[in-house]
């Protein structure tokens, strides 16, 4: 860890939803079938719909009791493991929204409901902690990043973009190991076969392959690169060692991918060039 007394930046969006969820008995229908989780159904349920789904959620009990229970483990654990110092950093509107035109940046999650006290949790940790609020158009992720290296200290969430950032990470749920991102660092397929990794090269990673959770490929529009899935970015990757050689490949593959421009008709229904 970095020792105690240090600043550590918690990820305070991330921190309020898990605060908030673990404060409602949700559970999910399908088909008229109940489940804990989406999850759940999944894992029994042929050809699986989406559009058969529904959330429940029961009347929320005594949500501070819970929510206070929550927040105690969480942050002894990061006091014990990193820092006595906790900051809150919450987010803002992102300009991501404004520019991402082959698709709408995070579409993917506009239908899923938050948790009923998310707004009062939020309210919660303001009034406890010192808090941060990302400046305008920038994200919770650019904020934690813009203040850990101004201040020092160590980045707390899970947010797998955060392990390319020069900073020591950790997560709320596994602080124990503050992982030290400022590296060439490398790439690893995980149990479910999924690529993740840590420092640039990860960073590598997602400016080739994309990211599927925000809804952004770069490569959807090109008519010679269009089959490009992780696991053979990876491959790609794995054979490179240096910066240098990176990011020569990548921008070579960009101009494979597209080699003139391109007209195509944008989320707004905008023609872009």
């Amino acid at each position: 860890g970095v020792g105690m007394g240090k600043l550590v930046f918690v990820d305070a969006d991330e921190l309020a939803y898990k605060l908030a969820t673990k404060a409602e008995n949700k559970f999910v229908t399908y088909d008229g079938r109940m489940f804990k989780t989406v999850t759940a159904a999944k894992a029994v349920v042929d050809d699986f719909d989406p559009s058969l789904l529904q959330y429940h959620v029961e009347g929320v009990v005594d949500w501070k009791s819970k929510v206070a229970d929550s927040l105690q483990w969480y942050m002894n654990g990061l006091k014990y493991w990193c820092g006595d110092k906790h900051v809150m950093v919450f987010g803002e509107n992102s300009f991501r929204k404004e520019i991402a035109k082959m698709q709408l940046y995070k579409n993917s999650r506009n239908n899923t409901e938050r948790p009923q006290v998310l707004s009062d949790v939020r309210d919660m940790l303001r009034g406890e902690f010192e808090f941060v609020d990302a400046l305008f158009n920038y994200e919770g992720d650019d904020a934690l990043v813009i203040n850990c290296l101004e201040y020092g200290g160590v980045i707390a969430s899970s947010d797998k973009d955060l392990f390319t950032v020069p900073c020591r990470v950790t997560t709320l749920q596994n602080p124990s190991r503050p992982i030290d991102c400022n590296v060439f660092g490398g790439l690893r397929l995980n149990a479910a076969g999924n690529v993740k990794g840590i420092g640039r090269k990860f960073a590598y990673f997602q400016v080739l392959f994309g990211d599927v959770s925000d809804c952004y490929r770069p490569f959807i529009h090109s008519k010679t690169v269009s089959k490009y899935g992780e696991k053979r970015v990876k491959a790609d990757l794995d054979k490179l060692t240096t910066d240098k050689q990176c990011v020569d490949f990548i921008v070579q593959k960009y101009q494979q991918a597209y080699p003139e421009s391109f007209t195509f008709i944008d989320h707004d229904g905008v023609l872009q060039t």
